[in-house]
């Protein structure tokens, strides 16, 4: 079942929707439409209201590595941190959903697009790799951004 064009994020991503996971997003924040199949990642995206010319959003991708989680987060902290000078880890931890699903947290400061800003990525276990849930937000927001981010990843499921 295909999302509508844009949506607003007052229940979960579809169950059904074949996407292979589920979340309840925010309060506010808008699903957006749904990327073609042949897109380079086919999940939908889901928006912020615009602070201050910037729009934070959650992006989930799945992947499928050929290395351990371990490794596979150890890659990602290196590339980050090449990609960007400023780069600083505020928090690596372990993160559990609601349903019991087990996974890790990143936290971190960088600077994008002259923004200074606060980046959250999520690791979850799946059915045949990973999912990395990715989020970047105004740095000035920063922990009650934390908070309204680990509420809807706490609902995230795996169908």
């Amino acid at each position: 079942m295909p999302l509508p064009k844009a949506m607003a994020a007052e229940s979960a991503f579809p169950a059904n929707a074949g996407l292979g996971f589920s979340y309840t997003p925010p309060p506010g924040w808008i699903i957006q439409p749904m990327p073609p199949l042949n897109a380079p990642n086919p999940y939908p995206d889901c928006n912020a209201p615009n602070q201050d010319g910037f729009v934070p959003s959650i992006h989930v991708q799945s992947v499928t590595p050929a290395i351990t989680l371990e490794e596979f987060i150890d890659n990602f902290l290196k590339s980050a941190a090449k990609a960007s000078k400023d780069f600083k880890k505020i928090d690596q931890s372990n993160f559990a959903t609601d349903s019991g699903l087990d996974g890790t947290r990143i936290i971190f400061e960088t600077t994008g697009a002259g923004y200074p800003l606060r980046g959250y990525t999520y690791f979850f276990p799946g059915k045949t790799g990973l999912w990395v849930v990715s989020c970047y937000a105004l740095r000035e927001n920063g922990e009650s951004t934390d908070q309204v981010l680990d509420a809807a990843m706490k609902t995230f499921t795996v169908e």
